[in-house]
């Protein structure tokens, strides 16, 4: 068991094992620990279910234990967005880029964050929104290639990214 990860307690425990299966079955950043992809997948599940405020919680706990997931960082950046908690969405979604500047989805999420929050973001907005243009374009978007699945640190840090946020996107958060 990972050191300071969560068990099923509150609201984490609401769905059935085989939901919570094919959520994790879902996950583009799996982490390649089963426990910790049990818990980003019940974050997922939370977010989409409205329930922002336990999956914030559960995506602390797992920063707290592992500071580097990807997947909590746009877990936690699209729970604050469905929230209209703009800058501290764009905050999550720096932290993802600061750990894979690689990763697609995060530059994509980040900008049409910052172009939610208004005129005065629209530079920012577009410049992150080209830069995932050019990432998909140079064959770089990580959200487009192989699993995130497998084990060690390189999963934890890196791996597809999940498609949080969108309204069109069935895999969370």
């Amino acid at each position: 068991k990972a050191a300071g990860m969560p068990g099923s307690v509150g609201p984490m425990a609401q769905f059935s094992p085989m939901i919570l299966a094919a959520a994790r079955r879902q996950l583009s950043h799996s982490s390649g620990i089963e426990e910790v992809d049990n818990a980003i997948a019940r974050g997922y599940l939370l977010v989409n279910t409205g329930a922002y405020a336990a999956a914030l919680a559960l995506f602390d706990v797992l920063l707290g234990a592992l500071p580097h997931l990807v997947a909590a960082h746009m877990g936690k950046g699209s729970a604050y967005a469905m929230t209209a908690r703009y800058e501290l969405a764009v905050a999550c979604f720096s932290a993802a880029i600061e750990v894979d500047p690689l990763l697609f989805d995060a530059w994509k999420r980040r900008g049409q964050t910052q172009a939610a929050r208004g005129d005065d973001f629209l530079p920012s907005a577009l410049a992150d929104l080209n830069e995932a243009a050019r990432l998909a374009a140079a064959g770089d978007d990580r959200s487009r290639g192989g699993g995130g699945g497998g084990g060690g640190a390189r999963a934890v840090t890196t791996g597809r990214s999940h498609n949080s946020g969108d309204p069109d996107d069935d895999d969370g958060g």
